[in-house]
């Protein structure tokens, strides 16, 4: 009776737990081995073991190993029984059985052949005797010989030919008198004139005959005997073929193949044994077994107790080539005995190196994935095609809060947000489906507490070697930070735009109130300056010397309305760059100060600007022409620099001091000592200059010398 068991021992006999429990042991045991397993209780009182077989519930038998030891439970004796399954080794025992019986079924066609062979030419050896014989006892008795016989004068007329020769050769046989055919003939005279017994085989019709031609110089006449050898060249041919395909099965083998004896020697090995082991078949013969195998491999020993003690052996070792390095091989070793009964051994062996290689390759692979599965920075799962988790690595259990175990009682759908899972569902069948291999997706996960994460999701499909779809590796990025940044970034470009929009209206509004004061004041500036000219005309002494100031300042802000109109332009206008004539610019506005003392030489250069440049020429000679005083000169000059074109426009006015230089072309700063005005022209002049991809400066004309005049330069590019 089963007082205690274990739930695997159930599993093994395919019966529940409780009805195993209480029941007698004998009831699992297959009748077979009933006797064996009562011998087992009663062969040792400290306990045995060996091989039986169990019966399960539904009639099934596994084959086991089992273990007996008696113990003392409570005052009672029983006994502790371990069960093994040896389903497995049974079967690999099985299959190695069948291996085995295939090679000895090859190896007893092959000695078959080779006996059948030996048959033959034991046969043959028989048959010639028997020939001879024949020869003799046809010279004495030619009429009653079963074979053809023919008697040749001068090797070449018949003379005489017996009824076999008669029917042998009917279809050139004419009678006595007639020769004989001519290659038949051929032979017979070379016989007679040599006087030497010739033998040739030859084939007339569907027969084969061995003809012996026996001359008899002294009487002029040879003697042809034939004998049929047509079943003998049939047994031939058989063992030709026999041979050759043998021969061929072994020499275009892709393993290799020797023929050895039990003691190591080496009788033969073919081409893919030399090329493996780098030498030649002698070599391979003269080193022998123990010159071959690495006699340091631990299993050497084994390998050959097994071959002794079952014929045969199949396995994996180590080989040693010519140049002394070791390779892996798997071989198979069988005994057979050859015709003259002698054991003799076959030996196939493959070199297993690139497999073991790849082996390797594959292990490594393997360290390396793991290594990036556990200590990925990313999120990775690896689910079968049912949507179900196999794996997933720490930081994937990090981001959902889920337990390993949790993970792979669930889908991918079961932690995708309500509202994703369509989509993600979507892709996931068309990859399985082929329409894709991989694909990216966006999307909400569900942690363990019900908590929504973001989730920048990669899903590659993986195929099995047939191509079938086999798993899928997702790989998951936690982007919920990313998202709140974006839903906070679209919430202030949000405010953004509308700021702008209401910049925009404020722009435009004061724009118009801009344009409305321009127009006023320009209107209003004209009248002024009508008055002022007129009363310039007609006024004398101190009076005159005021309109003349009122003429000064209405055309200062008539400069301030042409530079706030020129401000505008360069913010309103879009940089379109297009090749300019640079001195027909300069002359045009030269010409606008006739009675200035100017200086300029015209080269003819274009360079890349647009129609505000005539404004740079216009404040920078107007400046000079302005605050110079009355005997100022200037001098405008152009130069190329390598990819440059140089401006300079220089004067003979009091200078700008060098504390002023560094701030002059800011908006709003005006030069010490050059004047009033509002500060722009130069702003304008500098702003101008950068639009077009140059740079500004001012200088001392004189270098050091700040009070001899100001140079102001510039720098152009020019058009292509």
């Amino acid at each position: 009776m089963v007082p205690s068991a274990e739930t695997s021992a159930a599993q093994l006999l395919n019966t529940p737990l409780e009805r195993l429990m209480g029941e007698s042991i004998h009831a699992f045991i297959a009748p077979t081995s009933a006797a064996s397993f009562r011998r087992m209780l009663e062969a040792n009182p400290s306990g045995s073991a060996g091989e039986s077989t169990l019966q399960a519930q539904d009639g099934s038998r596994v084959p086991v190993h089992l273990s007996l030891k008696p113990l003392s439970m409570d005052g009672v004796h029983v006994f502790s029984l371990v069960a093994t399954d040896l389903t497995e080794r049974k079967q690999a025992e099985e299959t190695l059985q069948r291996a085995h019986d295939e090679l000895e079924e090859r190896v007893d066609e092959r000695t078959a052949e080779l006996e059948h062979t030996n048959t033959l030419l034991q046969t043959e050896i028989v048959e010639r005797k028997r020939a001879e014989e024949e020869l003799e006892s046809i010279a004495r008795f030619p009429a009653e010989n079963p074979n053809p016989t023919l008697r040749l004068e001068n090797g070449r007329t018949i003379i005489y030919a017996n009824s076999a020769a008669r029917a042998t050769f009917a279809e050139a046989f004419a009678g006595p008198g007639t020769d004989a055919p001519g290659d038949i003939a051929a032979i017979a005279e070379t016989a007679l004139a040599s006087g030497v017994r010739q033998e040739v085989e030859h084939r007339i019709g569907a027969e084969t005959y061995l003809l012996t031609f026996v001359p008899f110089r002294d009487r002029h006449y040879v003697n042809v005997y034939g004998i049929d050898i047509t079943q003998r060249k049939q047994a031939e041919e058989a063992l030709r073929e026999s041979e050759e395909k043998y021969r061929n099965l072994v020499e275009n083998s892709i393993d290799a193949v020797l023929l050895t004896a039990p003691d190591g020697s080496v009788y033969a090995a073919n081409v893919e044994a030399c090329r493996i082991f780098g030498m030649t078949e002698e070599e391979v013969i003269r080193a022998g077994r123990d010159g071959l195998v690495d006699l340091s491999d631990p299993r050497i020993r084994p390998a050959l107790e097994e071959r002794a003690r079952t014929g045969r052996f199949k396995g994996e070792l180590r080989f040693r080539r010519k140049d002394g390095t070791v390779f892996p091989v798997e071989m198979s070793s069988a005994l057979y005995t050859d015709r003259d009964g002698q054991v003799r051994t076959t030996m196939s062996i493959r070199d297993i190196s690139e497999r073991k290689r790849a082996e390797e390759a594959l292990r490594q692979s393997e360290e390396r994935f793991h290594g990036i599965f556990d200590w990925a920075g990313v999120g990775i799962s690896i689910v079968d095609m049912t949507g179900r988790i196999l794996e997933a690595n720490p930081r994937l259990r990090e981001i959902l809060r889920y337990t390993a175990e949790e993970l792979s009682n669930l889908t991918f759908t079961a932690i995708t947000h309500l509202d994703d899972v369509h989509i993600d569902l979507d892709l996931f069948e068309d990859m399985i489906a082929g329409a894709r291999d991989s694909y990216v997706i966006e999307k909400r996960y569900l942690t363990k507490e019900g908590l929504t994460v973001w989730g920048r999701m990669t899903a590659s499909l993986l195929r099995d070697a047939e191509g079938r779809p086999h798993y899928a590796i997702g790989m998951l990025e936690d982007i919920t930070d990313r998202k709140r940044a974006e839903e906070a970034l679209g919430r202030r470009t949000e405010d953004l735009i509308r700021k702008s929009a209401e910049v925009e209206a404020a722009r435009d509004e004061a724009n118009m109130y801009l344009d409305i004061m321009t127009h006023d004041v320009r209107n209003a500036n004209n009248v002024s300056g009508m008055y002022a000219d007129l009363l310039t005309e007609l006024a004398d002494g101190d009076l005159k010397t005021y309109a003349e100031k009122l003429q000064a300042s209405i055309e200062r802000s008539n400069d301030i309305l042409r530079n706030v109109a020129t401000v505008r332009r360069i913010h309103e206008e879009e940089t379109g760059l297009v090749p300019v004539n640079l001195d027909a610019v300069i002359k045009n506005e030269i010409g606008r100060f006739p009675e200035a003392s100017i200086d300029y030489l015209d080269p003819q250069i274009e360079v890349l600007a647009d129609g505000l440049l005539p404004t740079v020429f216009i404040n920078l000679i107007g400046n000079a022409v302005k605050f110079g005083g009355p005997d100022v000169k200037i001098a405008v000059r152009v130069e190329e620099h390598g990819e440059e074109i140089l401006v300079s426009v220089e004067d003979t006015g009091p200078g700008v001091p060098d504390e002023v230089k560094v701030k002059l072309f800011h908006r709003f700063e005006r030069g010490m000592g050059r004047g009033n005005g509002e500060g722009l022209g130069l702003f304008i002049v500098r702003t101008l200059v950068e639009r077009y991809g140059g740079k500004v400066r001012v200088e001392d004309r004189v270098p050091g010398r700040p009070g001899e005049g100001a140079a102001f330069r510039f720098t152009l590019k020019p058009a292509a």
